[in-house]
């Protein structure tokens, strides 16, 4: 399947994961937020997020990625 392909499943899909890493306050010893991240499919050539950004924004899919990311993100989040 040619990448475009697999970006355009992807994101009809919405098979997009998100993960978060802490930010933390060092000086305190605490978490004070999170970093919402996102992958694409582990099995897929898309999965890390320096393949998958630049591909949307070459097809003018990055707005559409962009949405779905947050969406994902705060889906998972709350």
């Amino acid at each position: 399947m040619s990448r475009r392909k697999s970006l355009h499943e992807i994101l009809d899909k919405r098979r997009l994961y998100p993960v978060f890493q802490p930010i933390l306050d060092l000086q305190q010893g605490q978490v004070v937020g999170f970093e919402g991240l996102i992958r694409g499919p582990q099995e897929s050539e898309l999965h890390l997020p320096e393949v998958l950004f630049p591909l949307a924004g070459q097809l003018d899919l990055r707005l559409r990625l962009e949405v779905l990311s947050l969406q994902a993100q705060v889906e998972t989040f709350v």
